[in-house]
């Protein structure tokens, strides 16, 4: 089943709604939000991707994110995707936003471990 997103122009205005699978397909800019996990010490979150995605299976990353909804903000989706992909229930606060050429559009948040709660998968902290 393909998700539907809001299709926008280099302004983040609503084009109209597409599926996800044609806005990566044809390189159109949509709504997305990644958030970067940090603790107290500063350390940055770095996960490894599930096999199961269809993009980048199993490669790491600092980011945690996903495209938003229709009609959803991008601070409700950056903490949906968190929620999601970690169980990591936080406000995150806004970075910055850039375009990506790619057809993304995102948003780019960071969430500090002080104001996250765990959820009951919960992430745990492996130092080296």
């Amino acid at each position: 089943m393909d998700e539907w997103v809001e299709r926008v122009d280099g302004r983040d205005r609503v084009l109209g709604v597409v599926s996800r699978r044609e806005a990566i397909r044809e390189g159109w800019l949509h709504r997305v939000a990644v958030t970067v996990c940090r603790d107290e010490r500063g350390r940055i979150l770095i996960h490894r991707r599930s096999e199961q995605v269809s993009r980048f299976p199993g490669l790491y990353e600092v980011e945690v994110g996903g495209a938003a909804n229709v009609g959803e903000s991008y601070e409700q989706a950056a903490a949906r995707e968190l929620a999601e992909e970690l169980g990591i229930r936080a406000l995150p606060r806004l970075l910055f936003t850039f375009i990506n050429r790619s057809g993304l559009s995102p948003h780019c948040w960071l969430a500090d471990r002080a104001g996250a709660r765990l959820g009951p998968a919960g992430v745990a902290l492996h130092p080296r």
